[in-house]
C-alpha cells in the first residue's frame, strides 16, 4: 500500500510539474523580441525564430516597381535615385520601326500625283523625324503609290537617342515624294500629315513599353512605334 501511495504522489507531481511549466523558459528572443507561447514575436526589422535576423528591407519604400534588396532599392529600367522615384534620362531609347495607318490618300479631294504626268495617283509616302530645331533627323525611302493600307518603315532604324533627347517636341511626319510626279519634279516634298510629341513623356509614364500607338483626336492617323531601350 504505502509503494503505491508513492507511485500516486509521483503522478500527481509530475501531473503538477508539467501543468506549470512555462513553454517560454527555454526560448531566447534577440532584439526586443517577447517570447509568446514558446515562440518569439519579433519586433519589425528583424525575423527568425529567435529574431537574430535584421531585415535590412524594413522601411525600405521602392516606387515605380522597384524591389528592396540588402536594404537597397533595385529599380526598374528607366528609374533611378535611392526610391527609384527619379527618371534616368540616359536610357538610350531606339526606334526599331514605324508603322502608319489613317492617313490622307488624297489632298481635299484631289490626288497626289498628277495622273497626267504618271500612273501613279497615291501619294509616295515617306516618313520623318524632325528635331526641335526643324531639322530633319531621318528620312526613309518611300513606300509609292500608297492606297491606305498601313505603311511599315524600318528602313534608316533602328534609330536612337538617349532619353534627354526625346524629352523635347519631336516631329514624326509624313512627306509625298514630289520628285515621283513628273508635274513638279525637283520641288519640295509636299507634307501630308503628322505627330508633334514628346516621346520621352510618353514613353516614361507608360513604363517603357515595346510598342506605343498614338492615335490622332481629329483624323485617322495612328502610328505605332517599335521600341527597344539601352
Amino acid at each position: 500500500m504505502k509503494y503505491i501511495n508513492t507511485v500516486i504522489l509521483f503522478v500527481c507531481l509530475f501531473l503538477v510539474t508539467s501543468c506549470n511549466e512555462d513553454p517560454c523558459d527555454a526560448v531566447v528572443c534577440y532584439n526586443g523580441g517577447v517570447c509568446i507561447d514558446g515562440n518569439c514575436d519579433c519586433p519589425p526589422g528583424f525575423t527568425g525564430s529567435s529574431c537574430e535576423n535584421e531585415d535590412e528591407c524594413n522601411g525600405v519604400v521602392c516606387l515605380n516597381g522597384g524591389e528592396c534588396i540588402n536594404g537597397i532599392c533595385d529599380c526598374l529600367l528607366g528609374y533611378i535615385g535611392p526610391d527609384c522615384s527619379d527618371f534616368d534620362e540616359s536610357i538610350e531609347i531606339c526606334i526599331e520601326s514605324v508603322s502608319v495607318s489613317g492617313y490622307p490618300t488624297s489632298i481635299n479631294g484631289t490626288a497626289w500625283d498628277d495622273p497626267t504626268f504618271g500612273s501613279s495617283t497615291g501619294p509616295d509616302v515617306s516618313f520623318h523625324i524632325y528635331n526641335p530645331n526643324g531639322s530633319d533627323l531621318i528620312s526613309t525611302y518611300y513606300v509609292p503609290d500608297a492606297t491606305g493600307s498601313t505603311l511599315n518603315f524600318n528602313s534608316q532604324f533602328p534609330f536612337c537617342r538617349s532619353g534627354s533627347y526625346w524629352d523635347n517636341d519631336i516631329g514624326f511626319f509624313l512627306y509625298d515624294l514630289d520628285d515621283l510626279d513628273l508635274s513638279d519634279v525637283g520641288s519640295a516634298d509636299d507634307f501630308m500629315t503628322g505627330f508633334t510629341f514628346n516621346l520621352w513623356d510618353r514613353l516614361s509614364s507608360a513604363d517603357y513599353p515595346s510598342t506605343y500607338t498614338v492615335n490622332s483626336s481629329n483624323s485617322n492617323l495612328s502610328m505605332t512605334f517599335t521600341l527597344s531601350y539601352d
